[in-house]
């Protein structure tokens, strides 16, 4: 993993109380740019595929027209421009017939077993990819372009590295048949297809110097890697579209008092820092959304959730049970943070009692300092540049995007990154 830090102010370590964790190698300031991530593949939903560019991951708002070039192959995949469209047809030629079998087995197979298949083979399409100099004619700025070209590029050996699917989590064993089923629909589609992807995955170098011999047991590990460390994909309405391996920033761990935000650029998922973070501090990000927004006077929660009535007021107890119903299900933890043990003896929210001891004083002083200065009430957190790159460093970044789309409000109540 060490090499997709290299020119990152942090460093990977293990640690007793949360297991291995990027720490920082010095001080960070609130706003920097601290880690830029490539993928490792990804899988678009059907229904999204149109709005969608499969070289630099832009995506168009719904109700827009359909991106401009289409794969006349597989019929699925799209390309903002004749660039982009140039600069990865070439690799894109090695799964473009595997993807039209892989659509034929739906009509057998479910569509989370589909999408599985899908994601596996846009994992080794990236593994036997052309050399990323190849995205030098892609249809993105010259900024965006030299920092996609600086990122380290993942290999199939970060990805096994992470936290394999566990049985501590709900649904285990339905995953792992769905598993064993998109690796054979994967294995007999890249068979009957006749392009050379097995071939040029056999001189590709999976990370420790060995080749990559396509095995249902690799695709296995490969798909299982995915529950506990994928991003979400979303578009420009903040819908989640689909789902994109990061390696090196499924190595941050959780918080609900997050010290780093993550958000995707162009096809880089980039992590910035929420406030200032000293040299040995761990990096922290929240999986979910840190649900309704505690108001700053302290007396209630303001429910902005999709399927509930507006304007109703939610005891702290609902967002923390919410939160780490959500994080048990999904990671098969219990959050622990700073914010869940005051809410859990009733210091937050509607109500509070007031702490009688200095250290939960103290305590009850950051997060509602957070609360103000970082916390949006559609339960994401801002991001607060420390330059002019950006008119809307007020808002977080699910707010940006609903403003892009010339609204003045937060589209989705819950907009996590991590899925």
């Amino acid at each position: 993993m060490e090499s997709l830090l290299a020119s990152s102010p942090v460093t990977l370590e293990t640690r007793a109380e949360s297991g291995r964790t990027l720490v920082a190698s010095r001080d960070i300031k609130a706003g920097e740019l601290i880690l830029s991530c490539a993928p490792l593949g990804f899988f678009i939903r059907r229904n999204h595929a149109s709005r969608f560019c499969a070289c630099c991951m832009r995506f168009v708002a719904a109700g827009d027209e359909p991106l401009p070039c289409r794969c006349l192959g597989c019929k699925r995949t799209y390309y903002c421009s004749d660039k982009c469209k140039s600069a990865c047809e070439a690799r894109h030629a090695l799964v473009c017939g595997a993807i039209n079998i892989i659509d034929v087995a739906k009509k057998k197979q479910s569509a989370e077993v589909c999408g599985l298949a899908f994601l596996a083979l846009s994992v080794l399409e990236t593994c036997a990819a052309l050399p990323a100099e190849s995205l030098r004619e892609a249809g993105t700025d010259n900024g965006q372009l030299d920092r996609e070209i600086r990122t380290p590029k993942p290999s199939l050996l970060h990805l096994l590295g992470l936290m394999g699917d566990t049985d501590r989590t709900r649904e285990f064993s339905r995953r792992t048949k769905e598993r064993q089923a998109a690796a054979a629909v994967v294995l007999d589609a890249v068979a009957a297809d006749s392009s050379n992807l097995v071939a040029y995955l056999r001189n590709s170098d999976s990370g420790t110097g060995d080749t990559i011999e396509l095995t249902r047991g690799l695709l296995e590990d490969v798909l299982s890697a995915g529950p506990l460390n994928q991003f979400g994909v979303w578009g420009e309405d903040g819908e989640e579209c689909g789902k994109a391996n990061y390696p090196a920033a499924a190595l941050i761990n959780h918080s609900c008092m997050p010290n780093v935000r993550v958000r995707h650029e162009g096809p880089l998922q980039c992590v910035y820092a929420l406030q200032p973070i000293c040299t040995g501090q761990e990096l922290l990000q929240t999986y979910v959304s840190l649900g309704p927004t505690a108001s700053p006077s302290g007396q209630g929660y303001s429910n902005n959730l999709k399927n509930s009535p507006a304007n109703v007021l939610m005891p702290a107890s609902f967002a923390r049970g919410e939160r780490n119903m959500d994080i048990r299900k999904q990671w098969g933890f219990t959050c622990a943070c700073t914010r869940c043990s005051l809410e859990a003896r009733g210091f937050l929210g509607p109500g509070g009692r007031v702490p009688t001891d200095d250290a939960d004083a103290c305590k009850l002083r950051i997060v509602e300092e957070f609360d103000r200065n970082l916390r949006c009430e559609c339960g994401g957190v801002r991001i607060r540049f420390d330059n002019a790159q950006t008119k809307l460093t007020n808002l977080c970044h699910d707010q940006q995007l609903s403003h892009r789309a010339d609204s003045t409000v937060c589209r989705t109540a819950t907009f996590p990154e991590r899925s």
